[in-house]
């Protein structure tokens, strides 16, 4: 396995390269350790460089981010330290576009025609039971007293979620079970028969949390499920989904001593001395010094279809 080496000048510069690998990372810092840039570059007759930038204000807060390509996340905070808006964009083109007041998001502008996201007006309502956990969530607004959103929740003894009941979209309500090592093994979505509140009224409990009614006439959609087998170290063997139809798909996996997966479904899959999957059937993966993925390559043509910068 290749040793990383670092390098550091009075704790402004540091520089992490594999002397194997083809890539350096290269950092600056500020008087307080922060992270000005980060550079990338292959270790090649004709570098490539990528540089992505920050800017900090007091106690710690970023308040930019400047990525090689141009894109530039921004940042402002009020006087308590809060978020008062944030905004995404590329060159003049303001992709996102958020405001807040006292913390809390105010309107949400997104760089689609008339798509635009209005708080204002928007109350929330939140009930728990006696361990803190939500019991149920109301949005109201727009006209007086109308509902926009309201969910239910339900939890076993341990305090896995059983159920989140969508009052105003029961269709797309969903409901889970867990093995006795409290690990997820069935997701189910459509809508929950029935639920009752226990004695205590602080706890729901569905009755039966996994059977639904059809859907209602007009719609293409009906139950969908997924379960989830587990080996005795919680990783995946066999994963079941189903989909609107009905019709059921199964994938099952073989795994290694090392707990990697070498086989899912129909791919077989490799990887690195770093445990990073570098083959599949379909792609190889290439990463930088700090195995970071960095290219995705079309193994059938050689053709790079993705590139993390």
């Amino acid at each position: 396995m290749p040793t990383l080496l670092l390098s550091a000048l009075f704790f402004a510069v540091a520089v992490i390269a594999s002397p194997d690998d083809d890539a350096v990372c290269e950092y600056r810092f500020d008087s307080l350790s922060r992270v000005l840039d980060e550079t990338q570059r292959d270790n090649t007759a004709n570098p490539l460089s990528f540089t992505t930038s920050a800017h900090w204000r007091s106690f710690g807060r970023q308040t930019a981010l400047i990525y090689n390509s141009g894109r530039t996340i921004t940042r402002t905070f009020d006087d308590l330290d809060r978020y008062a808006s944030y905004s995404y964009s590329q060159a003049a083109n303001e992709l996102v576009d958020e405001t807040y007041i006292g913390g809390r998001p105010l309107t949400c502008s997104i760089n689609e025609p008339g798509l635009t996201v209005d708080y204002t007006g928007l109350a929330t309502t939140t009930t728990y039971d006696k361990l803190r956990r939500t019991l149920a969530k109301k949005y109201t607004g727009g006209a007086p007293g109308s509902t926009q959103i309201e969910v239910e929740y339900g939890y076993d003894e341990t305090g896995n979620r059983l159920f989140a009941r969508h009052n105003h979209d029961p269709f797309n309500s969903q409901a889970y079970e867990y093995d006795s090592s409290d690990r997820l093994t069935k997701f189910e979505r459509g809508q929950l028969n029935s639920f009752t509140v226990d004695d205590t009224g602080q706890n729901f409990t569905a009755t039966p949390i996994a059977t639904y009614s059809a859907s209602p006439a007009g719609q293409s959609f009906g139950k969908q499920s997924r379960d989830w087998t587990f080996d005795g170290v919680s990783n995946w063997r066999e994963d079941t989904v189903v989909d609107n139809s009905g019709s059921p798909s199964t994938s099952t996996r073989d795994v290694s001593e090392l707990n990697e997966y070498e086989t899912v479904g129909a791919d077989s899959l490799k990887y690195d001395l770093n445990g990073n999957l570098v083959q599949d059937n379909t792609y190889d993966y290439r990463y930088d010094a700090l195995n970071r993925l960095r290219f995705v390559i079309l193994r059938s043509t050689g053709t790079i279809v993705g590139q993390y910068l």
